[in-house]
């Protein structure tokens, strides 16, 4: 089983900007290829309500388990700012749901 991630990236005045499209999966043996994931099915824990998966970083042996690391956002607030929270996370294949593990400060840096 092959385990993907899509992006979109266009130039812009600035440089680049991108969305993330969805999570794949590619099955080697049938030829089968599946979508796990885009924005609209991504199953975020409370209280989040907005995110996306920044990148994979590994597979259970039984390819019943991803880790990724994803950003999470709660819903909108009055103030009109919300703080991206950037985790390492275990999805399970059989209900999709993602459970942080750990938090990820300065991940850009």
């Amino acid at each position: 089983m092959l385990f993907y991630i899509s992006n979109t990236v266009k130039k812009v005045d600035d440089g680049y900007t991108g969305d993330w499209l969805g999570l794949y999966s590619f099955d080697l043996e049938s030829r089968k290829h599946y979508k796990i994931a885009d924005k609209d099915s991504l199953r975020l824990p409370p209280p989040y309500a907005e995110g996306w998966i920044t990148s994979l970083v590994g597979a259970s042996t039984d390819a019943t388990e991803l880790y990724l690391t994803v950003g999470m956002m709660p819903p909108d607030s009055t103030q009109g700012f919300r703080m991206v929270d950037h985790q390492l996370a275990k999805m399970n294949l059989t209900t999709r749901d993602i459970h942080p593990l750990s938090g990820l400060k300065g991940a850009f840096f």
